[in-house]
């Protein structure tokens, strides 16, 4: 309307105004999905308009509306001619040097882009990657680098947000470094939050969820994220990544194993919303996943057949082919491959996962890449035995693995159970049973634990067939009964029939487990009818197999079947042993269970014992329409008490053994629990069986878990221990060989010296007595011994000699008693407990530090401390430990200079402390300690020194000497600024 007003001449005399109606007029067709009229509009503006700006925002409308119609290829040749025109150039990917991604808690600090011309390049960039990754794989990474290096080298903006999720998908799906693909996505979000960049939200949502979350963490944490992300894109404008999320949630929602029934229900109303937006490309891609969950909900033969051949239809794949949608393409072919080896088709499942491989490009970080990889691998190894080249199979699988065990070792979440299960497989086909047995029961237990009903149910089948191929008999019955009921809970009706075909016990025991041996009264005839309500069947089961917590089962179960049967009173009994005890109740018009802690029935009051007792003998159901009128037990206490009238007995079998027991009873009515009810407890009773079996295994399993922690604890202390000691030994066993060395080098020499200069004084005094008496008796000695004795200083020489002589003695006496020092600090050959002098050790320990001390005043205050028993060797350790950490405190940084701030001091002193106990306290004035750092001190390693400057194990094993050796206490006290106080008790 507004476009029809406007002058001819509007283009020229009011040309702005005429601009903004134009694009925002197309906008509104894009929207709206005129796409012709979009066309014609488009390229009146890139006719009229005057500067490369203001045709930036048409370029990229028109690659949008390229790519809702699905014409991939033409949406990239605009984006590359609009980047040329802006002079723009996608750089080499062999060329360019690795981005340096920017540190998280940086990016606010860093520039911010503001040119207009790099920002409108920015925006075309962003418009043309979703067509270049479906369409044109080979320029993604060059398009995603060039994106990166703008923002890295020009500033960052709201539009620097896509780029990073770009970054990570290629590092994440195709570098394969998974950690800095998510830290990239993770600045993606940061800057979506410093900027508020709203408009980009629905874009990053997808790519971080889509292409990088899933490596990292469950794939399950994206089905919510994407719903967020279609509801920005909504909010913003942004459609087109709006759609994307969309199709991405209708995929995942199946691929992560939720309930058919929920998925059929959710895919139908996002896909009503694609549909709505005409978005081709869209469509054709979630139509695969609502193709393959409908295939699987079929309920004949046929039914899956004309279903599942939707998915490869010869029109739509050409038309795929022909505009190079390779994403779409994978998609099919992973799809159909699923289905294919799902029915046991090995040989064409095999042939769509090798077209699925040529493909592979147009998937790169998404969920399918996995998908792929996992299914292949099964098909490859289901179809071995007919391979035509084994060898090239296994080496496929073997390729496969390797991936797969990455991604498991980053999400083992979603990738473990699928790595475990592909090896369960080829340990089967290589004959390593054990191996086979392990791995299949690994990939159940994690496939269960993280929620992939669809693959716990595949692990359980596998296994079974496994089983029956070794005449297994018992084994693979077990199993495949688990199959059949996962693939209940899973909704997947195709594989109910599909496994009920192969193994008719399965729906035999289906129906045994309601219509034989079942005792009734005259009132009721119970019949073979196959009346059930599935839904109420298959979500009852989900919310049973959905716990392993044994009393939330016991909760979960009695409100079911209370629900389920119309009964008024519900008791489960647990069988342990060859006894029956109570463990959970619920009666009257509440849902209040109440868990009995294993009530033995014979001191319960609130239950007929001969009913009880009947279906514990029998194994098989008991219902009574009337209890006060079956002649068998109407003269049990309870019922003649009581006089009940519906009763139901149901027994819960397992591998063919009475695990437990459920009582029903109903005294509003007679009858109360008919056919088209005990179907479905007889369904609920069996998934109940294999439930409480896993839910037993997980409780002993965490009473083990805990055990195996609480020793793994006790080891760990235990090495700690052992560490210490050992390490201690080596410290004493070193210092004592340096010692030893000191003391055979240096005492014997010494002590010769220290002998001999005693003589040596005798010998000077006689000759200068001798000197001397020549003096005296020739005072006029020839003028040459004039000269000499002037030259030499004779009464110098005759006055300093003896003084020397003395110095030499003080000084051989020092070193004497340094060595003695040593060997009474080390005592390494005293193994033994020995009565020991305290102070001679601390003078020892302070005579070997005496260097470190020299700009330290050492205050001695030693009590009348009486004799020690003690280890003197490793008690000397203590004493040298505490007083270097105390020497340490003093010093800088760097521990070169002493703080001139203040006199360093060390105060010992000595006394006798109650208790009979000596203490000796060795107290500092440096720098002190916080409560932190005070709390970790006898910790092993721990230490606030610089690396290299100490081990942290000082005061560990001070500790371990005075505490757990010699029956004492280390104390220390300290706070910052002032100081340390070190106490040593031990007793006397």
């Amino acid at each position: 309307m507004g476009i029809s007003l406007l002058a001819p001449d509007s283009w020229v005399r009011n040309y702005d105004m005429t601009l903004r109606l134009y694009v925002e007029t197309l906008e509104a067709e894009y929207l709206n999905t005129n796409f012709e009229q979009a066309e014609v509009l488009a390229e009146v503006v890139l006719r009229s308009a005057k500067n490369q700006l203001d045709i930036v925002k048409v370029y990229q409308l028109k690659i949008l509306f390229y790519q809702a119609q699905s014409q991939m290829l033409k949406a990239v040749e605009t984006g590359l001619e609009v980047l040329a025109m802006l002079g723009v150039n996608l750089l080499d990917q062999q060329t360019i040097a690795v981005p340096k991604l920017p540190r998280i808690e940086e990016l606010e600090n860093l520039p911010v882009m503001t040119d207009p011309y790099q920002l409108a390049a920015m925006e075309i960039l962003t418009a043309l990657y979703p067509p270049a990754y479906i369409a044109k794989p080979e320029i993604v990474s060059s398009l995603v680098l060039t994106m990166v290096n703008l923002c890295i080298d020009r500033g960052h903006s709201a539009l620097a947000t896509f780029p990073y999720t770009l970054y990570g998908t290629i590092l994440c799906g195709i570098e394969g470094d998974i950690e800095a693909g998510y830290y990239a996505g993770l600045i993606a979000l940061k800057l979506l939050e410093q900027f508020n960049a709203t408009q980009q939200k629905a874009k990053v949502y997808v790519m971080f969820n889509g292409h990088i979350r899933i490596w990292k963490e469950s794939t399950k944490n994206t089905l919510p994220s994407f719903l967020e992300g279609r509801t920005f894109g909504l909010e913003s404008g942004d459609l087109e990544w709006a759609v994307y999320n969309s199709k991405h949630y209708i995929a995942n929602l199946f691929l992560v194993g939720e309930t058919l029934d929920l998925v059929k229900e959710k895919q139908t109303i996002y896909m009503e919303f694609l549909i709505k937006n005409k978005h081709e490309f869209a469509i054709g891609y979630a139509k695969v996943w609502q193709v393959i969950a409908s295939s699987l909900r079929s309920k004949t033969a046929e039914q899956l057949r004309l279903v599942s051949g939707r998915l490869d239809e010869p029109a739509v794949m050409s038309r795929w082919q022909k505009e190079n949608n390779r994403m779409s393409l994978f998609a099919a072919y992973v799809a159909k491959l699923m289905l294919l080896y799902l029915f046991k088709d090995y040989a064409p499942a095999v042939a769509h996962g090798k077209l699925a491989a040529e493909y592979a490009d147009g998937a790169i970080g998404l969920i399918t890449v996995g998908v792929h990889n996992f299914y292949y691998s099964l098909a490859l190894l289901a179809h071995y035995p007919h391979s035509d080249n084994q060898e090239a199979s296994l080496a496929i699988v073997n390729s496969n693995q390797q991936l797969m065990k990455k991604w498991a070792y980053h999400a083992p979440m979603n990738y473990q159970h699928k790595y475990e299960l592909v090896e369960a497989e080829k340990a089967r086909v290589i004959n390593d049973k054990l191996a086979a047995m392990d791995y299949y029961d690994l990939a159940i237990k994690g496939a269960a634990a993280n929620g992939y009903i669809h693959e716990e149910a595949l692990a359980y089948e596998l296994a079974g067939e496994f089983y029956q191929s070794l005449d297994k008999e018992i084994s693979a019955r077990a199993y495949l009964t688990k199959a059949y009921y996962a693939y209940i809970r899973w909704g997947a009706t195709a594989k109910v029939k599909d496994l009920g075909s192969r193994y008719h016990y399965l729906v035999e025991r289906h129906q045994d487990a309601i219509h034989k041996n079942v005792i009734t009264t005259a009132q009721t005839t119970i019949n073979n009818s196959w009346v059930l309500d599935f839904s109420t069947v298959v979500k009852a089961s989900q919310a049973v197999s959905s716990e392993i917590i044994l009393s939330h089962l016991l909760e979960k179960l009695v409100q079911l079947v209370k629900e389920n049967a119309g009964a008024q009173k519900v008791l489960f009994l647990a069988k342990t042993g060859n006894q029956l005890f109570i463990e959970a109740g619920l009666t009257g018009q509440f849902n209040d269970v109440t868990l009995l802690q294993s009530l033995p029935i014979a001191e319960s009051e609130s239950l007929p014992i001969s009913l009880i007792n009947y279906v514990d003998r029998t194994q098989k159901y008991l219902v009574l329409d009337d209890a006060t009128q079956a002649e068998q037990f109407q003269f049990d206490p309870y019922i003649a008490t009581n006089q009940p009238l519906s009763i139901l007995v149901l027994p819960i079998i397992h591998q063919g053994n009475l695990t437990g027991i459920f009582y029903l009873e109903n005294n509003l009515t007679k009858g109360a629990f008919t056919s088209d009810r005990l179907e479905i407890l007889g369904i609920l009773s069996a998934q109940a069986a294999i439930s409480l079996e896993n839910a037993r295994f997980y409780s002993i399993l965490e009473t083990r878990v805990a055990q195996r922690t609480e020793n793994l604890h006790t080891a760990l202390e235990e090495l700690r221990h052992t560490q210490l000691q050992l390490i201690q030994s080596e410290k004493m066993s070193s210092l004592g060989q340096v010692v030893g060395g000191i003391a055979h080098e240096i005492n014997n020499p010494i002590n010769f010296i220290y002998g001999n200069l005693y003589y040596t004084n005798e010998y000077a005094e006689s000759l200068l007595n001798l000197l001397r008496l020549y003096q005296n008796n020739y005072p006029n000695p020839v003028q040459e011994i004039v000269h000499e004795t002037d030259q030499i200083d004779l009464d110098f020489l005759m006055n300093d000699f003896t003084k020397m002589i003395d110095s030499m003695r003080v000084g051989a006496a020092r070193v004497r008693d340094i060595v003695l020092s040593l060997r009474n600090f080390s005592r390494l050959d005293e193994s033994d407990r020995k009565w020991v002098n305290i102070h001679e050790g601390m003078d020892s320990t302070l005579m070997i530090l005496d260097h470190k001390l020299l700009n330290i005043q050492v205050i001695k205050e030693y009590g009348n401390l009486p004799l020690v028993n003690c280890y003197p060797g490793e008690i000397n350790q203590v004493f040298m430990n505490v007083l270097t950490n105390a020497i340490d405190a003093f010093c800088r940084e760097r521990g070169s200079e002493v703080d001139s701030k203040r006199t360093p001091t060390i105060q010992i002193c000595t006394e006798v402390a109650e208790g009979n106990q000596v203490a000796i306290r060795i107290v500092d004035n440096g720098v002190g300690m916080n409560s932190e750092v005070l709390g970790k001190i006898f910790d092993p390693f721990f230490t606030t020194k610089q690396v290299g400057k100490g081990t942290g194990l000082g005061l560990s094993i001070s500790y371990q000497i005075v505490v757990e050796q010699h029956g004492g206490k280390l104390i220390c006290k300290s706070e910052p600024g002032e100081g340390s106080e070190f106490t040593i008790l031990l007793p006397s």
